[in-house]
């Protein structure tokens, strides 16, 4: 049974009470920014009647890395401090997130790059996905280092496409791209 977030508590006791044969339970973390979800989670699943066939899913291995620590983290401090052993008996899977380059295989890259305007002789640098230094990352290194990269190389272009979310996050680059001089004209 899949679910699209890190909370297989519930299941597992609905598992546990009202199944004839246990099954794998499968749940996915999209992200580790939110404390509250974090601590829910954490302690939710250390709690639950999991098994090694049961899993949560995280989609880079530094995820699963700030996963593992998190689980390390709690287990330790509810044993030292109040000497409750808590464990996580579950796994943690790794699913990248990816597209099927295959549905673009065959484009053209300079047609691609004419029908976008882009320049033909540039190197291009893209970055995809929401803008938001919460939900996802904080782009002001990228631009930083784009900024130092564009000193040495003047034919390189950074190209960032998402959506904007209500924080406006994407018109905060925006104008910070332009104080360091790096925004489009």
């Amino acid at each position: 049974m899949f679910t699209s977030n890190p909370f297989l508590r519930d299941l597992a006791y609905f598992r546990r009470q009202y199944a004839q044969r246990y099954f794998p339970l499968c749940g996915m973390w999209h992200t580790t920014s939110y404390p509250e979800l974090l601590e829910d989670a954490i302690l939710a699943n250390l709690r639950s009647d999991l098994h090694p066939f049961d899993s949560l899913i995280c989609t880079t291995p530094a995820q699963r890395q700030a996963v593992q620590n998190l689980f390390r983290l709690a287990q330790r401090s509810f044993s030292v401090n109040g000497g409750v052993p808590l464990s996580y008996r579950g796994r943690l899977d790794l699913l990248p997130l990816g597209i099927d380059t295959g549905e673009y295989a065959g484009q053209d890259r300079w047609a691609a790059r004419a029908k976008l305007d882009l320049p033909q002789d540039s190197v291009l640098i893209l970055y995809f996905g929401r803008f938001s230094v919460v939900d996802k990352m904080d782009l002001y290194p990228l631009l930083h280092t784009f900024k130092l990269l564009r000193q040495q190389e003047r034919k390189i272009l950074l190209l960032c496409a998402g959506s904007d979310g209500p924080s406006h996050y994407g018109k905060a680059l925006r104008r910070v791209a332009q104080d360091l001089g790096i925004a489009p004209a």
